[in-house]
C-alpha cells in the first residue's frame, strides 16, 4: 500500500476502499494514516476530509502537527480551530499555535475574541508575542530579567587552568592549540553553568560590599544568544583575520 500510494495516490485510495471491509480496526487506522500522509505530500484535493476522518493518538505528535500545518497551509481556519481544540494541551499552549488560533478566530469572523487572544500573547517576550503586539497595536513587551549571581562563582570560571591556558594560547596567536584547549576544558562543564552562559549578559557594577554581580539580559531568557564558546571562536576568527592581514 505504501509503494502504491507513493506512485499513484488515487489508485491506492481505490484499492483501499476494496480492502477496507476485511481489515481490522488497527490495520484500518494504520492504512489511513499512511494514505493521508501521502495525500499531504501530493497536495491531494481531498486531504482535509481524509485527515478529519483519521483521529490521531495523543502520542502521535508528528501526525497532529501535520494536520495543523496542512490546515494552516490551505487556510482552512475552521479545521485548524477544530483540530487545535482536540490537540493535546502542550500543542494548544505553544506560542505559534496560540498565534494562529487568534488569526483563525479573526478569519472566522470573531474579531473581539481574536483581539483578546492577541493581547494575551502580546504580553509574552517572544517572536509570536511581538507579532501579536503588531496585530493589536501594542508596544513590545521588553521587560528585563535581572540575575544576581555570586561574584566568586563567575570568577571561578576564569581561574580554571584549562580556560587560562586557552586564553594565553589565544594571546600568542596559537589558534589551533587554543581551540583544542578550550574544547577539552569545557567538555565536562556542568549543564547549569552552560545554561547561564547562554544568556546574552551585560555585567553591571557590583554592589559595594555585596560580593555579588548583577547581570541582566536584553533578550528572552533562556536566550539562544552569545555563549562563551561563541565569543571565544569570534576572538579566534578576529585573530585569524589579523594574522592573515599582517602576513600580506
Amino acid at each position: 500500500m505504501k509503494q502504491l500510494a507513493r506512485k499513484d495516490i488515487d489508485a491506492a485510495l481505490k484499492t483501499w476502499r476494496q480492502l477496507q471491509p476485511d481489515a481490522d480496526k488497527a490495520l484500518q487506522d494504520q492504512a489511513r494514516r499512511v494514505l493521508v500522509l501521502q495525500m499531504t505530500r501530493q497536495d491531494h484535493k481531498d486531504v482535509i476530509d481524509w485527515m478529519d476522518s483519521v483521529i490521531p493518538a495523543e502520542s502521535d505528535k508528528y501526525y497532529i502537527e501535520k494536520r495543523l500545518r496542512t490546515a494552516l497551509s490551505l487556510q482552512r481556519w475552521d479545521m485548524l480551530l477544530k483540530w487545535l481544540d482536540s490537540a493535546p494541551r502542550d500543542f494548544q499552549e505553544k506560542e505559534n499555535w496560540r498565534y494562529w488560533r487568534a488569526h483563525a478566530t479573526e478569519a472566522m469572523g470573531k474579531p473581539r475574541e481574536a483581539e483578546t487572544q492577541f493581547k494575551a500573547l502580546a504580553a509574552e517576550r517572544s517572536y509570536h508575542g511581538f507579532l501579536s503586539a503588531d496585530r493589536v497595536g501594542l508596544d513590545y513587551h521588553l521587560g528585563n530579567t535581572p540575575l544576581v549571581l555570586p561574584r566568586n562563582e563567575i570568577l571561578s570560571l576564569t581561574q580554571q587552568p584549562g580556560l587560562k591556558r586557552a586564553k594565553e594560547l589565544l594571546a600568542l596567536d596559537h589558534l589551533l592549540d587554543a581551540r583544542r584547549e578550550w574544547h577539552w576544558a569545557t567538555r565536562n562543564m556542568d549543564q547549569v553553568i552552560w545554561i547561564r552562559q547562554n544568556f546574552r549578559l551585560r555585567q553591571n557594577s557590583p554592589s559595594p560590599g555585596s560580593g555579588t554581580t548583577r547581570l541582566s539580559s536584553p533578550w528572552p531568557v533562556p536566550a539562544t544568544g552569545m555563549t562563551w564558546s561563541y565569543v571565544f571562536h569570534c576572538n579566534i576568527g578576529n585573530r585569524s583575520a589579523r594574522t592573515l592581514s599582517n602576513r600580506t
